[in-house]
């Protein structure tokens, strides 16, 4: 019987193999849950990501936690990338919850927003090595600290890429049958490879003499001091940054070609109708489905279908740019002179480097994250006039209060940590 109910189905993604993607999850209401509060905020984010790659086989090559979300680069050897992301997410969510329970704060209900984890899929060598810069840096470009090595725990680097890897420990809050310790490498993503012709140590050389430009062009717009890792580690999980959230409703970039800009003409009306076409096929074929034919195959990259129903999919298109298998790890390149790959790597690096100077000002205005100390939250400004009074509220509670905007919201702790006693046993002292 047809109720005339409408239901909001989700708009599909392309999920292939073989596609290096960037992908970025962020905290509800823009808490620093990430922050280095606790030592073991650090070690649950590196095992979860370790155990994901371990499970999914996918490819990591660059990672950084920040206090309010997280980046990754992965590249999965099959079309499974949900599956990675959900296994990664699941696990440091679910350790940052007991976290805060046994510290005595109050536990959300989620740890990330609402929203889903945002894809963002890098067509070229140029993106992607531009992307692994740009998530190196982010620390420093955020104001946190000087460089992005000085941030506390273990910081991932390019140096992991081709190393032995990172062994890390089980934390002792999560199940103890997971496994007790989990090595988690590090390795440059195809095109890198195809673009250094396979020698890692040239990757490794050039992507920190890049990192270090970076860096030096993103400090030199900063208009104040770094926060430090000590000022850092005194951040409360609760405290949100004082600088604007992102603007919402907008258009999100869905992938990235070049080093320079998110999108190049000659293929931006390309990609605008293959994602066009992949979602009416998808759409096409729901409805097939739902009106009782099971064959109608869906479009290639459909994910959800394919795992959970075993629906069929179509092939591959001919000259697809994102919707298609990417290049598979341990291929050579398919140019044939040295001359001409020299040129082309000069050409590579040079477009890297030049994005990061003409971009440098746009991203620390973007990537600014300020954290207020003690001192700073007593001292009256102007902008204090116009915010509304602080909301104390309960996450365990139901949201009602988020619907009105703009509220402030602070939560406090639930209880004093109280020291364990020890069991006295009722024998009778001793004479």
């Amino acid at each position: 019987m047809d109720l005339g109910l409408r239901v909001a189905v989700p708009r599909p993604r392309p999920i292939v193999q073989g596609a290096t993607v960037s992908v970025c999850r962020r905290t509800a209401f823009r808490k620093a849950f990430f922050a280095p509060w606790h030592p073991m905020v650090r070690e649950l984010w590196l095992y979860s990501l370790a155990d994901a790659a371990r499970v999914t086989g996918a490819a990591v090559h660059m990672a950084t936690l920040m206090p309010t979300h997280l980046h990754t680069d992965v590249t999965p050897r099959e079309a499974n990338l949900p599956k990675f992301t959900n296994a990664l997410h699941s696990s440091l969510g679910k350790g940052i919850r007991k976290l805060l329970e046994l510290d005595g704060f109050d536990v959300p209900r989620d740890i990330f927003d609402g929203r889903q984890p945002h894809h963002l899929y890098l067509l070229d060598a140029g993106a992607q090595i531009s992307q692994f810069i740009y998530d190196y840096v982010n620390p420093t470009a955020a104001g946190l600290v000087t460089h992005p090595s000085h941030m506390p725990g273990q910081v991932i680097d390019f140096g992991l890429w081709g190393s032995e890897g990172l062994v890390i420990p089980r934390p002792s809050i999560l199940d103890r049958r997971r496994p007790s310790e989990l090595c988690l490498r590090l390795e440059p993503s195809p095109r890198v490879m195809e673009a250094f012709d396979g020698d890692i140590e040239t990757a490794v050389f050039h992507h920190r003499k890049l990192a270090r430009v970076a860096i030096r062009e993103v400090r030199a717009v900063h208009g104040r001091p770094a926060l430090g890792a000590e000022k850092l580690k005194r951040l409360n999980p609760y405290d949100e940054p004082r600088s604007s959230p992102e603007p919402r409703g907008g258009r999100v970039p869905t992938y990235r070609l070049g080093a320079s800009g998110m999108v190049r003409r000659k293929v931006a009306e390309t990609v605008r109708l293959e994602l066009q076409g992949f979602a009416e096929g998808h759409e096409k074929s729901r409805r097939a489905r739902r009106a009782g034919d099971l064959s109608a195959p869906f479009p290639y990259g459909t994910y959800a279908m394919r795992v959970s129903h075993d629906a069929p999919l179509d092939a591959p298109l001919d000259g697809a740019i994102l919707i298609k298998p990417g290049p598979l790890f341990g291929y050579p390149s398919d140019l044939s002179s040295d001359e001409e790959r020299e040129r082309l790597r000069v050409q590579l690096l040079s477009e890297v480097s030049d994005a990061f100077g003409a971009e440098a000002s746009e991203i620390a205005e973007d990537e600014q994250m300020h954290f207020a100390s003690p001192r700073d939250r007593q001292r009256p400004t102007d902008e204090d006039e116009q915010r509304p009074d602080p909301v104390v509220q309960n996450l365990s509670q139901p949201r009602g209060y988020a619907k009105v905007q703009p509220r402030r919201v602070v939560t406090r702790r639930r209880r004093r940590r109280r020291r364990r006693r020890r069991r006295r046993n009722s024998d009778p002292p001793r004479d």
